[in-house]
């Protein structure tokens, strides 16, 4: 078996070939696992951002809540022509506090400058109106924690246990 020169050279030239073609077969199949993975760690990371963005916003929405007064009622007392109802805050400290009515009466709180967290006040009706409604429906505004000015819409029930509730 003589093989010349050139047998040999068109021998070599094929093997290396050969190997060229499996390093170039070899190389896409990695770049396309590389490329799998990456897609992958791409779907992964936007999970993780819609996750952490819910995240936030259900934060946020706490922060808020925690802003807001909440009041829970310790007792009252109706009297023919007047009512008063004791009530402690559960919520967020508010300040600067005005009263605003939707029916004719005049109701006072035994504070208006600060409620704080935890804090009891009184709500009195010096004069209920006539004929007397099962509730009376009023509005306070006032500064949350984060300074904002709110108002939100309450109801006194008049009827049964006197109750402050928020509508």
């Amino acid at each position: 078996m003589n093989m010349k020169i050139s047998d040999w050279l068109i021998f070599a030239e094929t093997i290396i070939l050969a190997l060229t073609g499996i390093i170039v077969y070899w190389y896409t199949k990695e770049t396309q696992k590389i490329r799998k993975e990456t897609s992958n760690q791409n779907l992964i990371m936007t999970e993780q951002l819609r996750l952490m963005k819910e995240s936030i916003y259900e934060q946020d929405l706490k922060e808020q809540s925690l802003a807001e007064p909440l009041f829970q009622t310790i007792n009252g007392i109706r009297y023919p022509t007047k009512a008063e109802i004791k009530i402690i805050n559960k919520g967020a400290t508010i300040k600067n506090i005005k009263i605003l009515k939707k029916d004719n009466f005049v109701m006072k709180f035994s504070s208006l400058t600060v409620i704080g967290s935890d804090e009891e006040v009184t709500a009195r009706i010096a004069e209920l109106p006539v004929p007397n409604p099962d509730k009376i429906f009023f509005q306070l505004e006032y500064d949350d924690k984060f300074g904002n000015r709110k108002t939100k819409d309450y109801s006194f029930a008049l009827q049964g246990s006197l109750q402050i509730s928020e509508e």
